[in-house]
């Protein structure tokens, strides 16, 4: 008993920066006391909240959790380290900086846990099969600017600026840097052309001017877009715009016309039977809608059947292997009938004539 009164008067005889230990000694039992009961608190909720989760399938609510989970701690030593020093007998500065830095902290944590939530939801779409909610990468970093723009301007406001005068200027400053950059605001425009308008999307092949390849990624500035010949190309988004876009990413289905020519001494009655195995031909290949199929012509060195045909697949490589089907199928058939295909031929014709002397 003796000694803890020795102490205590030990305590209390030592003042230091306006304050006694036996104070100092409070305010850190006050500090750790907050903590446990912080992480306590902490605890029994996110054991809650793991219930909840296990019965959710809404990916926000669950980043929205997991956010809680990861920064609430971080809030939790911010508030243990405030009510700690306000118990102590601070001077005006110290409490003046004390609430701004304080005020700074928390809100850095709540725009962390926004830009985390938005980072983390694409992730998690990316990883399912039908990624339709997936947010473009390009609209994400815009979204995350945003946040950290008003975040700024909530911490300047409560700091005693005029955030007013700022916006202004601001605006006036952005006219400027427009005015001074105007191929990347318009390819910023344009890029939420694309995203709106979608004349196409990342994995989509498309064909403009002279280039065609693979869409990799749709950016703020520019397009990535695999060539065929497998280079990566960069393409603003304004230069993009300004051509006819071929997307063959969205052709249901793609017309197709050939002719078909065969040796003039094909026998007729055969020749009446061509139009049939042709239509028999693409008949046997899946996804072809037959259009029409007749005898076009007497060419010099062939008799010409035009065949019209539509191939229906999604992709343009199943289009190509359409084509290439409904070629093989037609030369099984003209092989099993023994029909010959025509190429360009002269025949030379010499009449000889008994001449009299």
């Amino acid at each position: 008993m003796a000694l803890l009164e020795n102490l205590h008067t030990f305590l209390n005889s030592h003042t230091y920066f306006n304050n006694t230990l036996y104070e100092y000694v409070i305010a850190l039992g006050i500090f750790l006391g907050i903590i446990l009961l912080i992480s306590l608190i902490i605890k029994y909720v996110v054991s809650k909240l793991v219930r909840i989760e296990n019965n959710l399938s809404n990916s926000f609510l669950l980043l929205l959790i997991e956010s809680f989970r990861v920064r609430l701690v971080y809030i939790a030593y911010a508030f243990a380290v405030y009510s700690a020093l306000t118990y102590l007998k601070t001077s005006e500065l110290v409490n003046k900086y004390m609430d701004r830095l304080i005020m700074i902290y928390v809100s850095i944590i709540v725009i962390l846990a926004v830009t985390d939530i938005l980072r983390d939801y694409n992730k998690v779409e990316s990883a399912r099969k039908e990624n339709s909610n997936v947010i473009p990468s390009g609209l994400v970093t815009i979204f995350k600017l945003l946040v950290w723009i008003c975040g700024i301007l909530f911490i300047l406001s409560n700091l005693g600026y005029n955030v007013s005068a700022f916006i202004t200027g601001l605006g006036i400053g952005g006219v400027a840097i427009a005015l001074a950059a105007q191929n990347i605001v318009g390819d910023l425009f344009n890029y939420f052309v694309i995203l709106f308008d979608k004349p196409f999307k990342k994995g989509d092949f498309i064909e403009f001017d002279t280039v065609g390849g693979t869409v990799e990624n749709v950016g703020i500035k520019s397009t990535r877009i695999r060539s065929k010949t497998g280079e990566l190309l960069s393409v603003s988004n304004s230069d993009l715009l300004k051509n006819t876009i071929h997307n063959y990413a969205a052709v249901e289905k793609r017309r197709r016309e050939t002719v078909i020519g065969i040796v003039y001494e094909t026998p007729p009655e055969v020749v009446h039977k061509v139009p049939e195995i042709l239509k028999q031909a693409l008949e046997s290949v899946p996804n072809i809608e037959i259009v029409r199929i007749y005898f076009r012509d007497f060419n010099s060195s062939s008799l010409d059947f035009e065949v019209v045909y539509y191939v229906h697949y999604p992709t343009y490589k199943e289009i190509v292997e359409g084509v290439q089907a409904v070629n093989l199928a037609i030369l099984d058939y003209f092989t099993k009938e023994n029909i010959s295909f025509a190429y360009p031929t002269q025949r030379l014709v010499t009449e000889l004539h008994n001449m009299d002397k």
